[in-house]
C-alpha cells in the first residue's frame, strides 16, 4: 500500500481530509486550551492546515473552467463567515473567551483574486493594451476598505464603543475585506 501511495501520490480529496484533520487539531487547541490541558503539539499539527488549504484553492483555481465564479464563490463564503462572526461577537459582547476573529476564507479569496488579476496583467503584457484595469483592481482592495471604515467610524462616532458600532464595523469589514487585515 505504501509503495502505491508513494508511486501515485495523494489526490486532492485525500489532501482535503488531511487538512481538515489538522484544522480540527488546531481548533481544539485554540478553543479548549484555556479550560483543558491541551498539548502544545496540537497547535503544531494544526499549522499544516492553512498551507494545504491554500494549495488546494490554487489548484482548483488552475483547473476550474470559470475563474470569476470560483472567486465569487470564495468571496461569498468569506462574507458569510465574517457576518456569522460579527453576529456571534455581537451576541457575546463582553465575554472575551467567546470572541471569534479568524477564518481562512478571506485569505483564500484574496489569494485567488490577486492570482486572477496578476494573470490578466501578464496577459496584457504580451499585447499592446495598457494595464490600467488590472493595476487598479490590484490597488483597489487596499484603498476602498480603509476609506469606507473611516467614513463609517465618523458616521457612528456618537454610538461610542458599544457592541452596535462593533457590529456595523464587522459587517462593513465583511463586505469590504482589506488584504492588510486578513
Amino acid at each position: 500500500m505504501m509503495e502505491r501511495l508513494l508511486k501515485r501520490g495523494l489526490c486532492t480529496f485525500e489532501l482535503k481530509v488531511i487538512a481538515l484533520v489538522c484544522m480540527t487539531f488546531d481548533h481544539v487547541a485554540f478553543f479548549l486550551s484555556p479550560a483543558l490541558p491541551i498539548p502544545w503539539w496540537f497547535r503544531l499539527i494544526g499549522r499544516i492546515a492553512a498551507p494545504l488549504f491554500i494549495f488546494l484553492s490554487c489548484w482548483g483555481f488552475d483547473y476550474t473552467h470559470d475563474r470569476v465564479r470560483y472567486i465569487r464563490r470564495m468571496f461569498c463564503w468569506s462574507v458569510g463567515m465574517d457576518l456569522c462572526t460579527a453576529v456571534i461577537n455581537f451576541l457575546t459582547a463582553g465575554r472575551a473567551e467567546v470572541r471569534i476573529d479568524n477564518h481562512i476564507f478571506s485569505t483564500l479569496f484574496y489569494i485567488l483574486y490577486y492570482l486572477y488579476w496578476i494573470e490578466r496583467l501578464r496577459a496584457r503584457e504580451t499585447g499592446r493594451s495598457r494595464p490600467v484595469k488590472p493595476l487598479l483592481a490590484i490597488a483597489l482592495p487596499f484603498l476602498l476598505p480603509p476609506a469606507a471604515s473611516l467614513l463609517l467610524a465618523m458616521l457612528t462616532a456618537n454610538l461610542g464603543k458599544g457592541p452596535l458600532r462593533s457590529l456595523l464595523l464587522g459587517v462593513l469589514s465583511a463586505l469590504l475585506p482589506c488584504p492588510l487585515f486578513v
